[in-house]
């Protein structure tokens, strides 16, 4: 699911599209690009953070805090970032580019370094070794873009704050034979081309069109309706 968190800053961001293999292993290193459009106002230098990395469903949906960041934290390696600036000068700016971030697919020991950390109530290394890990099966790949890193800001008293956020799945094989073979089709987001697991509310660039039968049936709709108003009419 794709949604957008508006902005009251001068600064804003948000994600048009993104890519990545699917399926892949576990373990494995996996390359996912973002393509993300950014702007600075008038006078304003603004600071972006991309955060990426691959969770459990379970995870995403129940004791992942949707405030936080996943990553920026000491010690973690399940999750890949960027930063960067752009100054707006007199004029103001926007770009439009992709980055890409190399993210560890979950595995055995995947953990959350951040358990106890400004709110964060998920267990830790110790409780929960593999909490990011659930076998082999449908996983959610994350991709915030903020203003930065969310322990950091706090710990500067800076107020974090989350321009854009975007989620899809991808298919993590934790099976240990190499030459099984996985039927799951590869798709991306932002190719013309409506897929499984795509959806209207997963990739709207794709999957958000107009039916021409649907918008016949609006168009005669409304003409019955018209007629109806004035034969009505007529009558008294």
């Amino acid at each position: 699911m794709i949604f957008l968190i508006s902005t009251a800053y001068g600064c804003d961001a948000e994600i048009t599209g993104y890519w990545y293999q699917s399926p892949v292993k576990a373990g494995q290193s996996v390359p996912i690009t973002v393509r993300v459009k950014y702007s600075a106002g008038f006078g304003e230098t603004c600071n972006f953070l991309l955060d990426v990395g691959i969770v459990p469903k379970v995870t995403m949906l129940g004791t992942y805090p949707v405030e936080q960041q996943f990553s920026c934290c000491p010690g973690n390696e399940n999750f890949g970032d960027i930063y960067w600036s752009l100054a707006g000068g007199m004029t103001g700016a926007t770009v439009e580019k992709n980055f890409t971030v190399i993210v560890r697919a979950p595995d055995k020991g995947f953990c959350d370094h951040c358990a106890g950390m400004y709110g964060n109530t998920n267990p830790n290394c110790e409780q929960a070794p593999d909490l990011y890990f659930t076998g082999s099966g449908w996983y959610i790949v994350g991709m915030t873009i903020s203003n930065g890193c969310y322990y950091k800001l706090k710990e500067e008293g800076k107020e974090p704050h989350i321009y854009y956020r975007a989620v899809n799945e991808i298919y993590v094989d934790a099976s240990k034979t190499e030459n099984q073979t996985l039927q799951i089709p590869t798709w991306k987001c932002g190719d013309g081309k409506c897929e499984y697991p795509e959806s209207w509310l997963v990739c709207p660039q794709d999957c958000l069109t107009l039916n021409p039968m649907l918008i016949l049936g609006i168009i005669v709709s409304i003409i019955i309706f018209m007629l109806l108003i004035y034969i009505w009419v007529i009558k008294k």
